[in-house]
C-alpha cells in the first residue's frame, strides 16, 4: 500500500541537500520528497559516523535489553538503539496495557517505564514468543522503514478536511529470536552462524526497466509512429514480489498507479463477499471486474507474507459490495460477529494491474491471469529474457553474485512519461524503501525449566563520556605491552583489533589516565599459562588512576595458583572495567577479577565463566561497584565454584547491582569470617536486583560458608533479589550486623528433601566457638518471598528488630521446617506476614519482649509456638488449618497477653486437639478477644480424639474474656468425647497459719464475657486442681466466671457432671446464660466451693457448693 506519487527522484550520487524554492514557480510532491530523503540520508551517515553500525545510549542503559521478567518469558527494555542510522523507540508498555508512564522531563513528553514483554511487541501482533526448551536463542533487533497513509492509520485523516492529505514513513522495529547451535556468543562471527547469516543478507534480486518495439498505432495523432512507449498518460509504476513459486522462482506484481488504488474493507461479509469503504474514487482509479486486489492486514505485513490475491466478480460503487471468487479461509482476517474486522489490523485491499496472458519474451507462457482462480501473480521470466507489462514497456529480473535472497515486498517505482515517450530507465538496481537493518541484542540460554540466566548481552553502548582517541592501534600479533609503554606521562588510548593477542608474559598497567578497549566484539587477549592476563598496579601514595578497559574477552590458561586474578587490580583509583568477558581454556581459574587496596572500581556488563571465584575484593578496598554482570563459576572437576563475589578485609562499602550468579557454593560474600563470627567494615553496602543460583554444596564445608547473600556489613541494604539453592545446609540471605536491611527478595530452596537446616533468611549469627554470640540490632525484614521445605526466616540473638510483611510457603505441610523462628531475641516484632505449610509457623525461643502480630498462618503443624519469653504478645493473628495445634505459649514470665486471634480448624491431627494454650506461665496470661473455631475439626473428616479450644495448666494467674469459641456447622463432634471449650489450671495455692489466722497465698482466674459453644462428656467449661498437701494445691485460689454464654452438646446427665465445672478456693458465678441441648443439665458444679451465685439463666441449679444468696431461683433464672 503506497501514495499516489508522481515519481522517486532521490539519488544520493548527486549530492542534492537542500530544496531552493523560486518565486512563481511550481513545486511539485517528487521536489519535496527528494528534499526530505536528501536530509534523512544525511542524518543518517552521520549517525552512523558516529555511533557506528549499532548502538545504544549507555545514558539509557536498559535499551533493548533482554532480560527475564516475573513469569519466566523474555522482555525487552525500555529507550533507543540506532541501527545503521535508524533511530528505533522502544516506548514501553502503554499505561493502558499495564505499564507505568510517568513526565519525562528533559524529554517534555509521557513515557513508560515498564519493559515490554516479547509476545507483545508493537509491530508484532499475533506474535508469539520463543520456546525455552528448544534450546539457545540469539535475539535480535529488525529495524526497517514502511509508508503509512489514512489507510493504514485512520487518525490521518483531518476531520475538518475529510480526505486524506500527506501520508507518513514510519520506521518499524521488531526483535526476534533464532535458534542457534550451543557455543553461540556475541562474539561469534556472522558467517559461522548460517541461519543468522541467511537472515542479514540483503535482497539480491535486481531489476532491468526497457522498452520494447510493439506495433504502430493505427491513429498516429494519438502516439507518433516509432515511439516506444505506447501510451498519452504519465505513469508511476511500481513492480513488487509476492513470495516465492512452487519452483522458487520469485512472484511479480505491478501497479501503474504506485499501488495506490486501494480502500478499507469495512465488513467480511461471506467467504466471497465483502464491503470496502470506497469502490470508485473517479473512472480510473477504481475497482472493476476483472482486477486483481491484494488483501492484507498489518498483521500480514508485519509478519513479512504476502496477502491473499482475488479477482474481482462484480463491484457496486453505490453499496461498496464486492464479490470474487476463491473463499476467504476462515480465521485469516479475525471479525466479530457482524463482519467488522479488527479495527487495530487495518485491513484493506490494493489493485494490481497484471491481466491476461503473461508471457516471456522466448514465448513461453509464465501465467493465465485471466483464470479467476489463479494465483494472480507471474513468476519472474527465465534469464536474460523480459516480460512485457503494458504499452511497450518491459523488465528483466536478474540477481546478485553469491546466493539468492528474496523478500517479501522488495519492490521498485519507475516512471512513464507521454510528453517524451520515455520510461526511467532501472539498470540490474536493487529494490528501494524496504531494506532491513539487524542488530544483535543478545544470546539467552533455553532448557527444559524456561530461560538460564545470565544473558550475554550484545549490544554496544553509545558513551561519550569515554571517548578514544586510539593514541596507538595494536593487531593481533603486535605488543600490547608496547604500546602502553609508550604512552605519554598524561596516559592515553589503545585501541585493540579484533582477533587473539597472546602476551608471552602479563601485561603490566601501571599509570593512570589510560584506556584500554576493544574496537568490536572479538577482542581476545590469551593469558599467559597460569598467570594474570592484566595486572594493574599502584600503591597507596601513586595509585593507578582513572583507567578505562572495556570490550575485551580475557581468557585464562589453568588455575592461577596464588599469582591473583585473571585481571588483577592492586593499588587502583577511580577504575572501570566494563562490557569484558573472563573465561578459561580448558581448565577454569581461581579467580577472574581479583581487586586489591583500591577504591572506586567500577565492574559492569562483564561475563564471567569458569572461575572458581568470580570477583573478589580484599585487603583495605572501597567504593566498589558491581553492576549487570554474568558470574558462572566453577571447578576443574566439574564441581561448584566457591563463590560469585567476595568481599573481605574491606574498609568501604559495595555495591552489587543487577547482576546474575551462578554455580557457586556462595553467591555474595561480604564478611571477614564466613564460616565463624561474621564481620565486615563495609558499611552501607547494597546488594540490589541480583538473581544468585548456589549449587549443592560438597560434604565438608563448613557451617556459615553456603549462603546465597551473606552481609556482615552493618546498615547494609539487601533488596530485590532472587536466590535459588538446592540440598541441605544453605542459607538464602543472611544479616549479621545492626541497622540492615532486607526487602523485597525471593528465597526459594530448589530440593525436594525438606529440613530445618537450610534456612530462606537468616537475621544475626551464632558462633559455635562463643558462648556468648554478638548481638544483631535494627534490622529489618519486610516484604521478602521464601519458599520451598525450608525454615523461612530464622533470627538469632538481635534486638528490636522487625520481621514484616513477607512471605513463607513451605511447601512441605507439617512435616517442613518452621515458617519464622526466633532465638535469644528481644523486642522482636514479627508483624503482618503470611506463612504457609511449616512444622511450626511462628516459633520464638528464649528472650523477650516479642510481639506477634496481625499474621496469616495457613495449614503445616503448629501455627504459633512462644518459649521460655518475658511478656510476649501474640495478637490478631489469623490462623487456618494448622494440624498439630493453634496458638501455644509455653515457660512465660510476666504478662502474657494473646488477644484477637482468629484460629480455625486446628489441631486435627493431634490426639488433644488446641486452639489456644498456655503452659507453665510464671505471670498472668490474658487470653482475649478471640475466635476459635471447629478446634480439633480438619478437611476431609480428619478429627482430633480430643479437642480443647482455649487450655492453661500450670498458670499463676488469668484472664480469659471476651473469646468465642464454637463450632461452625453447629454439632460436629461426638458428645461423648471429653472436649473441653475452656479448661485451665492454676499454678499454686498456699496456706500458712499465723497465730489464730490462715493466710491463703494465690491468684485467682478471671472468666469473663465468653461465648463458649461446644462437646464435652463430663463438661464444655472445667477449671481444675490437684492437691498436693493439706496446705497445697495446684489450682487458682479465686474464680471468677461471669456473663459468659455456654451452649453445651452433651450425654443426657446421670451424675453430678455439669456444664461448667469449677475449683478453687472461692467464686463468683454472676449473669451468666448456660444452655445443654439434653436439658435438666446441671449448669455448674462447684466441686465443693463457697460462691456467689447470682443473675444467671440457666436450665438447674448448680451443685457440690456452698453459694449465696439463697434461696437460688430468687436470685437466677431457671428455664
Amino acid at each position: 500500500m503506497t501514495l499516489d506519487i508522481s515519481g522517486r527522484t532521490f539519488d544520493p550520487r548527486d549530492n542534492h541537500n537542500e530544496l531552493l524554492l523560486a518565486q512563481g514557480k511550481l513545486t511539485l510532491d517528487s521536489e519535496q520528497n527528494e528534499a526530505a530523503l536528501a536530509r534523512d540520508r544525511r542524518w543518517r551517515v552521520e549517525t552512523m559516523d558516529l555511533v557506528g553500525r549499532a548502538g545504544y545510549p549507555a545514558w539509557l542503559p536498559d535499551s533493548f535489553r533482554i532480560t527475564i521478567g516475573a513469569g519466566g518469558g523474555l522482555q525487552i527494555g525500555v529507550g533507543r538503539m540506532y541501527v545503521d542510522g535508524f533511530l528505533a523507540e522502544n516506548h514501553g508498555l502503554p499505561a493502558a496495557e499495564g505499564g507505568t508512564e510517568d513526565f519525562d522531563a528533559p524529554h517534555a513528553e509521557l513515557r513508560s517505564s515498564t519493559a515490554v514483554p516479547f509476545d507483545r511487541q508493537p509491530y508484532l501482533p499475533g506474535g508469539s514468543a520463543p520456546d525455552p526448551t528448544a534450546g539457545d536463542v540469539l535475539v535480535y533487533l529488525d529495524v526497517w522503514r514502511r509508508e503509512v497513509d489514512h489507510l493504514k492509520d485512520p487518525s490521518l485523516v483531518e476531520p475538518a478536511v475529510g480526505v486524506d492529505t500527506a501520508g507518513r514513513i514510519q520506521t518499524v522495529w521488531q526483535v526476534r529470536a533464532l535458534g542457534v547451535p550451543e557455543g553461540v556468543t556475541c562474539a561469534t562471527p556472522d558467517d559461522e552462524i548460517d541461519a543468522w547469516q541467511a537472515e542479514i543478507q540483503p535482497s539480491t534480486i535486481r531489476l532491468t526497466t526497457l522498452l520494447v518495439p510493439v506495433a504502430d498505432p493505427g491513429n498516429p495523432c494519438d502516439i507518433p509512429p516509432g515511439q516506444r512507449l505506447r501510451t498519452t498518460e504519465n505513469r508511476t509504476y511500481r513492480l513488487a514480489t509476492h513470495g516465492l513459486h512452487a519452483d522458487g522462482r520469485p512472484l511479480l506484481k505491478w501497479s501503474r498507479t504506485n499501488g495506490s488504488v486501494a480502500t478499507r474493507v469495512t465488513t467480511l461479509d461471506s467467504a466471497t463477499q465483502i464491503t470496502v469503504a470506497e469502490v470508485a474514487r473517479d473512472d480510473v482509479h477504481r475497482f472493476a471486474p476483472g482486477d486483481w486486489f491484494e488483501m492484507i492486514d498489518d498483521r500480514l505485513e508485519f509478519a513479512g507474507m504476502p496477502g491473499l490475491m482475488r479477482m474481482v466478480e462484480t463491484a457496486d460503487p453505490a453499496t461498496g459490495l464486492i464479490t470474487f471468487q476463491g473463499p476467504v479461509p476462515a480465521g485469516t482476517f479475525p471479525a466479530n460477529a457482524d463482519g467488522v474486522p479488527d479495527p487495530d489490523r487495518n485491513l484493506r485491499i490494493i489493485r494490481w494491474d497484471q491481466k491476461g496472458e503473461v508471457r516471456a519474451s522466448g514465448g513461453a507462457l509464465l501465467e493465465d491471469l485471466d483464470n479467476p482462480l489463479g494465483p494472480g501473480v507471474f513468476p519472474v521470466p527465465p534469464a536474460g529474457e523480459f516480460v512485457e507489462l503494458e504499452a511497450g514497456i518491459a523488465v528483466e529480473v536478474s540477481f546478485a553474485p553469491g546466493p539468492q535472497k528474496v523478500r517479501v515486498d522488495d519492490h521498485w517505482v519507475f516512471r512513464a512519461r507521454a510528453a517524451t515517450g520515455t520510461i526511467e530507465i532501472l539498470n540490474t538496481a536493487p529494490p528501494v524503501d524496504t531494506h532491513h537493518h539487524h542488530a544483535r541484542l543478545a544470546v539467552v540460554e533455553g532448557g527444559a525449566g524456561g530461560w538460564i540466566e545470565p544473558i550475554e548481552d550484545c549490544r554496544n553502548p553509545i558513551d561519550t563520556d569515554e571517548e578514544c582517541c586510539c593514541t596507538f592501534v595494536v593487531a593481533p600479533g603486535e605488543s600490547i605491552q608496547q604500546a602502553i609503554d609508550q604512552l605519554p606521562p598524561s596516559g592515553g588510548c589503545i585501541c585493540l583489533k579484533p582477533g587473539t593477542h597472546a602476551p608471552q608474559q602479563t601485561l603490566v598497567l601501571g599509570r593512570s589516565g589510560v584506556t584500554l578497549h576493544g574496537e568490536a566484539k572479538g577482542v581476545v587477549v590469551q593469558a599467559p599459562r597460569g598467570d594474570p592476563a592484566l595486572r594493574i598496579t599502584g600503591t597507596a601514595r601513586e595509585p593507578a588512576a582513572r583507567n578505562r578497559i572495556a570490550t575485551i574477552t580475557f581468557v585464562g590458561d589453568d588455575v592461577l595458583a596464588g599469582n591473583g586474578g585473571l585481571l588483577d587490580v592492586s593499588g587502583a583509583d577511580d577504575l572501570v572495567v566494563s562490557d569484558c568477558r573472563f573465561s578459561a581454556a580448558p581448565e577454569p581459574v581461581g579467580i577472574a577479577i581479583r581487586i586489591a587496596a583500591s577504591d572506586e572500581v567500577t565492574v559492569r556488563d562483564c561475563r564471567i565463566d569458569s572461575a572458581v571465584t568470580g570477583i573478589y575484593v580484599t585487603d583495605s578496598s572501597g567504593d566498589i561497584v558491581v553492576r549487570d554482570c554474568g558470574i558462572e563459576t566453577g571447578r576443574v572437576d566439574g564441581g561448584p565454584g566457591l563463590v560469585g563475589i567476595g568481599m573481605d578485609r574491606a574498609t568501604g562499602p559495595i555495591e552489587v547491582s543487577g547482576c546474575t550468579i551462578r554455580n557457586g557454593i556462595a553467591g555474595i560474600v561480604v564478611n571477614d569470617d564466613p564460616g565463624g563470627t561474621p564481620f565486615s567494615l563495609a558499611f552501607r553496602s547494597r546488594v540490589t536486583d541480583c538473581t544468585v543460583e548456589c549449587a549443592e554444596a560438597p560434604e565438608g564445608i563448613p557451617p556459615g560458608v553456603a549462603i546465597g547473600i551473606d552481609m556482615a556489613a552493618g546498615m547494609a541494604e539487601v533488596r530485590g533479589n532472587l536466590v535459588r539453592y538446592p540440598g541441605q545446609g544453605h542459607v538464602g540471605i543472611r544479616l549479621a550486623a545492626a541497622r540492615s536491611s532486607a526487602s523485597g527478595n525471593r528465597c526459594l530452596h530448589v530440593g525436594r528433601v525438606p529440613g530445618a537446616a537450610t534456612i530462606g533468611i537468616v537475621v544475626g549469627a551464632s558462633d559455635p566457638n562463643l558462648d556468648i554470640p554478638p548481638q544483631v540490632e535494627d534490622v529489618e525484614v519486610s516484604g521478602n518471598v521464601v519458599e520451598g521445605p525450608q525454615s523461612g526466616i530464622v533470627a538469632l540473638n538481635t534486638q528490636e528488630c522487625r520481621i514484616t510483611g513477607n512471605h513463607v510457603g513451605g511447601g512441605g505441610g507439617e512435616a517442613a521446617a518452621p515458617g519464622i523462628f526466633a532465638q535469644d531475641c528481644t523486642g522482636l516484632d514479627i508483624a503482618g506476614n503470611d506463612i504457609g505449610d511449616s512444622s511450626v509457623g511462628i516459633g520464638i525461643v528464649q528472650g523477650g519482649r516479642c510481639r506477634i502480630a496481625d499474621n496469616r498462618i495457613e495449614r503445616g503443624g503448629f501455627g504459633v509456638v512462644v518459649m521460655n519469653q518475658d511478656a510476649p504478645t501474640v495478637t490478631g493473628n489469623r490462623l487456618r488449618q494448622p494440624s498439630r495445634g493453634g496458638i501455644l505459649v509455653a515457660a512465660a514470665t510476666a504478662r502474657a497477653v494473646i488477644g484477637g486471634n482468629r484460629v480455625l480448624n486446628a489441631g486435627f491431627a493431634a490426639p488433644i486437639g488446641t486452639g489456644i494454650g498456655c503452659y507453665l506461665v510464671l505471670g498472668e496470661t490474658a487470653v482475649t478477644g478471640n475466635e476459635v473455631m471447629d478446634t480439633g475439626q480438619g478437611p476431609d473428616g480428619q478429627a482430633s480424639n480430643i479437642a480443647w479450644g482455649i487450655f492453661g495448666d500450670l498458670v499463676l494467674e488469668a484472664l480469659v474474656a471476651g473469646n468465642l469459641v464454637t463450632y461452625a456447622g453447629g454439632q460436629t463432634r461426638d458428645v461423648a468425647n471429653e472436649d473441653r471449650a475452656l479448661r485451665y489450671r492454676g499454678l499454686l495455692e498456699a496456706s500458712v497459719v499465723l497465730a489464730d489466722r490462715r493466710i491463703v497465698l494465690g491468684f485467682p482466674i478471671k472468666i469473663l464475657g465468653n461465648s463458649f459453644t461446644g462437646s464435652g462428656a463430663t463438661a464444655l467449661v472445667e477449671i481444675l486442681s490437684q492437691q498436693l498437701t493439706d496446705t497445697a494445691n495446684i489450682r487458682f485460689e479465686r474464680v471468677t466466671f461471669s456473663d459468659n454464654y455456654c451452649m453445651h452438646f452433651s450425654l443426657p446427665p446421670s451424675d453430678n457432671r455439669a456444664t461448667v465445672s469449677l475449683t478453687g478456693r472461692h467464686a463468683a458465678v454472676v449473669g451468666n446464660q448456660i444452655k445443654s441441648l439434653v436439658g435438666e443439665y446441671f449448669p455448674v458444679n462447684l466441686n465443693f466451693m463457697d460462691a456467689t451465685y447470682v443473675g444467671n439463666v440457666a436450665e438447674n441449679v448448680p451443685v457440690q457448693g456452698g453459694f449465696v444468696p439463697t434461696p437460688t431461683n430468687s436470685f437466677n433464672l431457671d428455664t
